[in-house]
């Protein structure tokens, strides 16, 4: 056993540097859904990205990192390493646990490239056992998927992006024939509207 355990840490120690820009993003929700962990982990292939194994080790991330966070991953990387043949990185996670009333859910999009987490909070206790809150919080995880937003808030916004989108509403062809004095508040008004106040995260690539 102490040979294999050798014999796996140099695998990973040799396969370190490679580049790892596949993978997938996995998620985990607790029992009760009260605590839950979005994570992406790399590997060097596509091929290896859609490997039920790979996949497997990926829940397993996920999972401990909901069950017991202070657990060395490292350990749980290397020896995946040593199985896939392949250099593997755990990129990042985020972990969401209620506080009070409410829910956490999450929602991985076809492919395991795009992954949802999302926090709901109720004002009430009883709320959180309905069917319908419950169906709600589901919803606006699909819901933030398909927005694909660039930030939760404007605050969190690359100003380069804003001012991307501005150039973009400043020559269109809508803004042709617009009165200087209303332009800057249109294109105020537009690249506001522009940004979406939600939560969601690709794997990286």
């Amino acid at each position: 056993m102490d040979l294999l355990r050798k014999r796996g840490i140099a695998t990973a120690a040799k396969k370190s540097a490679r580049e790892a820009r596949e993978g997938a993003v996995a998620q985990f929700i607790s029992p009760g859904a009260r605590a839950g962990v979005l994570v992406e982990v790399n590997c060097e292939t596509d091929f290896v990205a859609k490997n039920e194994m790979f996949r497997a080790f990926c829940d397993q991330v996920a999972r401990v990192l909901v069950e017991n966070p202070g657990t060395d991953l490292e350990a749980l990387r290397t020896d995946a390493v040593s199985r896939i043949r392949e250099n593997i990185k755990i990129a990042r996670h985020q972990r969401f646990e209620v506080a009070g009333n409410g829910l956490v859910a999450a929602y991985i999009h076809t492919g395991a490239k795009v992954g949802v987490l999302a926090e709901v909070g109720a004002g009430k206790e009883g709320t959180v056992g309905h069917d319908e809150f419950k169906q709600l919080v589901k919803d606006i995880t699909l819901q933030i998927a398909a927005a694909s937003p660039l930030a939760v808030t404007r605050d969190q916004l690359d100003p380069a992006a804003v001012a991307r989108e501005r150039d973009v509403l400043a020559n269109s062809d809508m803004m042709k024939g617009k009165p200087p004095q209303a332009l800057a508040k249109i294109i105020e008004g537009g690249s506001r509207s522009s940004t979406r106040p939600s939560a969601c995260w690709t794997r990286a690539s």
